[in-house]
C-alpha cells in the first residue's frame, strides 16, 4: 500500500515523538486496528528543510524535529485525481472513477460522542455547527442508534449529495460498512467517556492547567479524531489521534461558556430522536 509521511508545524507545541507515543499507548488498544499502522522513522534535518523549501510559501516546519510520522495512506490512488466534494467542514466525499477503476471514500469528523444532560435540546456537536454557520449539519449522535439512527445519518448524506447535483448513491454502502464495524463507534463512545462523566460541568468548572487532567485531555483528544470509511473496500479507519495539551484548558472552558445557553434552544439536532431510538 502507499506510505504517507506527517511532519509537525512550527505551531505544534508536541513532538512527532510524543504524538507517536501517545497513539500507541495501551489506553488505545481497541482502537490500534484501525489506526493507519503508525511508524516513526528518524530523518536528517536537511529533509525539513528541503521539504519546506518545495512547501507553499505559508507553511512553516519545525526544524527542530528529527522524527517523522510514516503512516499508510487512505488514498488507491493519487489525491488529485480525487473529484473532491466538501459537505462541511467536517464531511467530505472523495470519488475516483478513472479507466473502470473506482473508490468512493467518507472523511468525517465524529465530534463528541456522548450522551447529553436531559435538559439539553441541542448536542454540543449541533450548537457548535450553528456557530460555525455550516450549511450541511448532520448530527453524529445518530451513530449511537443502530440502526435507526445510522439510517438517518447516512440518508442525511444521500439527501445532501443530491440536493448538490450528484447523481451517486453512498447510502447503502455507508450503512453496510457502519454495521459492520459498529464496534468503532461503541469503542469511541466509551473512550471518550471514560471517567468523564458531564463533560460540560467538568470543562466550565475548569481553572488551571492542573485541573486538565490526563483523563480529560485524553478524552478531548478522542473528541476531535477522524474517520474515514472506504466504500469500495469495506473500511472504516482512525485518523488524527493526536494529544491535546493542558494548556486548551482556558480555551475549552471559554467555548463551553459560550455553548451554555445554545444548549436549551430547540434546533434541527436530532437528540430527541436518539432518546426516543437510542
Amino acid at each position: 500500500s502507499h506510505k504517507v509521511i506527517r511532519v509537525r508545524l512550527v505551531s505544534c507545541k508536541l513532538s512527532t515523538r510524543e504524538v507517536f507515543q501517545f497513539m500507541n499507548s495501551h489506553r488505545f488498544d481497541e482502537l490500534h486496528i484501525y489506526m493507519l499502522n503508525p511508524k516513526i522513522i528518524p530523518v536528517p534535518k536537511l529533509f525539513i528543510n528541503n521539504l519546506e523549501h518545495d512547501s507553499p510559501d505559508d507553511v512553516r516546519l519545525n526544524k527542530k524535529e528529527t522524527d517523522v510520522l510514516l503512516l499508510d495512506d487512505i488514498f488507491a490512488y493519487d489525491i488529485s485525481a480525487y473529484h473532491t466534494i466538501h459537505l462541511s467542514k467536517y464531511f467530505t466525499v472523495f470519488i475516483f472513477n478513472k479507466g473502470g477503476q473506482k473508490e468512493t471514500i467518507l472523511e468525517f469528523k465524529p465530534k463528541w460522542l456522548y450522551t447529553p444532560p436531559a435538559s439539553f435540546k441541542t448536542c454540543r456537536n449541533c450548537v457548535q455547527g450553528q456557530l460555525k454557520k455550516q450549511k450541511f449539519s448532520n448530527c453524529t449522535l445518530l451513530l449511537l442508534s443502530m440502526p435507526a439512527g445510522v439510517q438517518k445519518w447516512c440518508n442525511n448524506i444521500q439527501i445532501e449529495l443530491e440536493n448538490r447535483g450528484f447523481n451517486i448513491n453512498v447510502y447503502n454502502g455507508l450503512f453496510r460498512v457502519i454495521l459492520e464495524h459498529y464496534n468503532i463507534i461503541t469503542t469511541l463512545y466509551k473512550l471518550q467517556n471514560k471517567s468523564c462523566n458531564n463533560i460540560h460541568q467538568v470543562l466550565q468548572s475548569l481553572s488551571s492547567e492542573e485541573d486538565a487532567t490526563d483523563a480529560i485531555c485524553c478524552s478531548m483528544s478522542l473528541r476531535d479524531v477522524s474517520m474515514v470509511i472506504n466504500l469500495s473496500l469495506n473500511k472504516v479507519q482512525i485518523l488524527d489521534v493526536d494529544p491535546k495539551p493542558n494548556s486548551k484548558w482556558k480555551k475549552w472552558k471559554e467555548q463551553e461558556i459560550k455553548n451554555s445557553s445554545l444548549y436549551f434552544r430547540k434546533s434541527d439536532c436530532s437528540l430527541d430522536f436518539c432518546r426516543r431510538h437510542g
